[in-house]
């Protein structure tokens, strides 16, 4: 399990968890959220209000949720200071499976400057080495161009169409499923090693 303080840091960008602290982030992130430019953009409440309350129950909520293995992680540029997207590892099986799913998501005010690229690597590599998972993927509609992209950029292989996978936008949806494994990492862990 990542402990609350993790930190893993990239060339431009600083991933982590929410803390206290970061209130005044959280908010301008919240009250600045560009307008979607395509559906799957993030779409932000316009209900929904920025408050210290509103803060500190987001920080609770996530504290449950990674105590149930689901981690969400924020991605900071490094110089600006800003939010430019985040990440999560989620749906996480152990036993005999070892594996879980990746989503992600840039704002588009940051768009086209290999933040994406860059952060998901980073949570692949926390999956990997911090999780110890042995296999990640990701769950994608088939005309989100620039998720399929991405996923294929950071090495990430087509495994296929998962038909009725998820339920969404009020009807069962099919996915492509891209995938990475350990060892297309070099990480092979000692369970996972053949015996002399």
């Amino acid at each position: 399990m990542i402990p609350s303080t993790f930190i893993k840091k990239t060339k431009r960008l600083e991933i982590r968890f929410y803390r206290p602290s970061d209130y005044e982030l959280w908010k301008q992130t919240k009250e600045n959220t560009p307008k979607p430019r395509n559906r799957w953009d993030v779409n932000p409440d316009p209900n929904f209000k920025a408050t210290k309350s509103n803060f500190l129950k987001t920080l609770r909520e996530e504290k449950i949720q990674r105590k149930a293995e689901r981690y969400f992680f924020i991605a900071i540029d490094k110089k600006s200071k800003k939010i430019v997207g985040h990440a999560i590892v989620y749906d996480i099986r152990r036993s005999i499976f070892q594996s879980g799913g990746v989503g992600y998501g840039i704002y588009n005010h940051s768009w086209g400057q290999g933040y994406g690229r860059e952060l998901v690597l980073a949570v692949l590599d926390i999956g990997f080495t911090k999780l110890k998972l042995h296999r990640i993927e990701a769950a994608i509609e088939k005309g989100n161009r620039r998720s399929i992209g991405l996923a294929k950029s950071v090495g990430m292989v087509r495994e296929g169409l998962r038909r009725g996978f998820v339920f969404f936008e009020n009807q069962w949806k099919d996915l492509l499923i891209f995938s990475m494994l350990s060892e297309d990492r070099g990480i092979v862990y000692p369970s996972l090693k053949k015996k002399p």
